[in-house]
């Protein structure tokens, strides 16, 4: 499974089960679900620098985003960057998906089930 397709499948799932969301989550969930069009316009850094002009501030205490949410996305968005500089690490993203999957779960959302990841 391609990772940029496993973000999109998380978003709409996220999507599908929450109703109230805040702008920013509604924001970030929809450039989530662009990872594979991104990936196919070979743009990720794009992608990247448009979810972390979206994420909450670091240095601005106003900005933070403690939300269970909140940080539910980030780590989506952490799981989508994970290679993106590196040469693909299957093994490692297997790892992380399985950490993510949990995440999931504790939040009652569906996952798909993946145990191998072939590329972006």
């Amino acid at each position: 499974m391609q990772v940029s397709e496993t973000v999109r499948t998380l978003a709409q799932a996220i999507s599908a089960t929450r109703t109230t969301l805040s702008p920013r989550h509604r924001l970030l969930l929809a450039l989530l679900q662009l990872m594979p069009l991104y990936c196919e316009a070979r743009r990720l850094d794009a992608w990247e620098a448009a979810i972390l002009a979206a994420l909450p501030r670091v240095n601005d205490r106003s900005d933070a985003d403690t939300s269970g949410m909140g940080h539910l996305l980030e780590e989506v968005f952490e799981f989508g960057r994970l290679n993106l500089y590196t040469s693909f690490d299957s093994s490692g993203t297997g790892d992380c998906y399985a950490n993510l999957s949990k995440l999931f779960e504790r939040a009652n959302i569906d996952c798909p089930k993946i145990n191998h990841f072939t590329g972006l």
